[in-house]
This record gives structure tokens, C-alpha cells and sequence, in this order.
């Protein structure tokens, strides 16, 4: 219930790949087109998706737009100086299980804005807060 047969179209995907796809492939990936000629377009779960599409090396750019956006938020999660770091941690922590889970996350043509607009409130200092009362 929870995958709702994702893993299935997952496990589909990777038997194509495995038979089919070239070491060249294993980097590079062959985009969404070339799976949705074959079977379903996409087994619905982000990271695999990027794979499948883009390679390796496309799971690597994910993953380390992911890890800079996130950053910042787990340097200010144990302290007190950076009010919304904790916020902003836990909530990107949910969009990565998220995004493995039902999918539609990171491949989505609204986070792109969004979700880097919402990391910058890690930046943001006690001292920076329009209400000084909160503040101190």
C-alpha cells in the first residue's frame, strides 16, 4: 500500500536496464523518452527516475543540490542562533523520504523555486528578526 506497486514498475525498469542499457548508460543515463516506448515512463520514485533518465551522474547532481541546500540548516540545528534551521532540516529530511516514497518530489516543476526560497531561512539569525523581543 505504501509503494502502490512502485517497486514493481521499479523492478521492471531495472531488468530493462540490466538487459538492455550499454556502460555508457550506467552514467549518462537514456531520458524518459526511451522508457516510455518500452513500458511505463517512469517507476514514480525520484531518485530512480533520475537514474534511469539522466545516470549516475544525474543521481550525483541531485544529490549534492540536495546536500547544499541542506547544508546550512544542519550547521544551525543544534544552536540557538539560527531559529528556523531546525524547521528547515526536518523538513527537507521529509521531501528526501518523501520523494523516495511516493515520488513527484524533486521532478516536480514547482520545487525548483520553491524549495530553494524555503532554505534560505536557515540563513537567518536571531539577531535578523524584524520582532527584537524574540530575538533576545
Amino acid at each position: 500500500m505504501i509503494l502502490s506497486d512502485r517497486d514493481k514498475y521499479l523492478a521492471n525498469l531495472l531488468e530493462l536496464f540490466f538487459y538492455k542499457d550499454s556502460f555508457f548508460n550506467l552514467f549518462f543515463g537514456k531520458g524518459a523518452s526511451f522508457y516510455a516506448d518500452k513500458i511505463k515512463v517512469s517507476s514514480e520514485l525520484d531518485l530512480p527516475d533520475v537514474f534511469f533518465w539522466q545516470g549516475i551522474i544525474g543521481v550525483f547532481i541531485v544529490l549534492y543540490i540536495f546536500f547544499q541546500l541542506t547544508k546550512q540548516s544542519l550547521k544551525g540545528f543544534t544552536g540557538s542562533l539560527y531559529p528556523y534551521a531546525p524547521v528547515v532540516l526536518i523538513t527537507n529530511m521529509l521531501l528526501f523520504v518523501i520523494a523516495n516514497m511516493a515520488g513527484h518530489v524533486f521532478t516536480s516543476g514547482m520545487l525548483g523555486f520553491i524549495w530553494p526560497c524555503f532554505c534560505v531561512l536557515a540563513f537567518i539569525r536571531k539577531d535578523q528578526l524584524p520582532n527584537k523581543a524574540f530575538a533576545k
